[in-house]
């Protein structure tokens, strides 16, 4: 379910946080001054703030640590297809090194990106790449390594690009990882449970004053909102709303 919701559009994930969060302030203002419940609540007049910061301090180092490691897997991720970028252009500049089998590993290349994008980047079969890219990486490192090219290349160059090939393959293999990383559900479940008693702790804190309640309760939501939904953006690199895009490898083999 949280995997659903994180993979739905920007639009989409702040709305229901707004409508949630909305929700609950209502009803934690309905509960302190509208509803019989209120007389009940009175006796809890006059306790400082003090004493409920302990919810709010949780959420926001919860939603920092969340965070922090949210943006580092999304710029660890973008990372990784660009690197897995640069070594394609590492390639198709060495095949020009190569007169005699630059053709051949130029449709390597074309063939593995091509594998890359229709295969792997959207049907992602669970636990590994996809087969058919394997075959496509393994091709190109066949090109690079066999006989003909190091006979056609010196060895310095027949050494870059099997250097360039490997740095392919590593930014493949990381760009994988964090394809298939799970979601830390129990961290987030943790981080909206604190959204929500932090505001029942702001609740508590203005049970004498009605409007004194609604600004208070309307501004750390809005604050609490802002804070979730912009992690939630960026929670799944290449699924979510946000989601990296492939095109960095299309245009390496499209500039060529």
């Amino acid at each position: 379910m949280l995997t659903t919701w994180l993979d739905l559009p920007a639009w989409v994930i702040t709305v229901t946080l707004i409508v949630f969060y909305g929700l609950t302030a209502t009803l934690l203002h309905l509960i302190a001054f509208h509803w019989p419940t209120r007389r009940y609540l009175a006796s809890l007049q006059g306790m400082t703030t003090p004493f409920f910061t302990t919810a709010n301090t949780l959420f926001a180092l919860m939603i920092a640590f969340l965070g922090a490691g949210v943006w580092e897997s999304y710029r660890t991720a973008v990372q990784a297809v660009l690197h897995e970028r640069e070594g394609i252009v590492a390639v198709l500049e060495l095949a020009n090194a190569v007169p005699s089998e630059a053709t051949r590993l130029r449709e390597r290349v074309n063939h593995y990106v091509t594998s890359v994008i229709d295969d792997e980047w959207h049907q992602r079969p669970i636990g590994h790449g996809s087969d058919h890219t394997d075959a496509a990486l393994l091709a190109l490192l066949g090109a690079a390594a066999s006989p003909q090219t190091g006979v056609a290349a010196s060895p310095a160059v027949q050494a870059a690009l099997l250097n360039a090939v490997q740095r392919i393959s590593a930014a493949r293999s990381a760009r994988l990882v964090l394809m298939h990383a799970p979601n830390d559900s129990p961290r987030w479940v943790a981080v909206l449970l604190l959204a929500l008693l932090t505001q029942v702790s702001v609740a508590v804190a203005h049970l004498d004053r009605a409007r004194s309640q609604i600004v208070a309760l309307s501004l750390s939501t809005a604050a609490a909102i802002i804070a979730l939904a912009l992690v939630a953006m960026l929670e799944r690199p290449f699924d979510g709303t946000n989601q990296i895009s492939p095109e960095p490898l299309r245009q390496a083999i499209a500039a060529e």
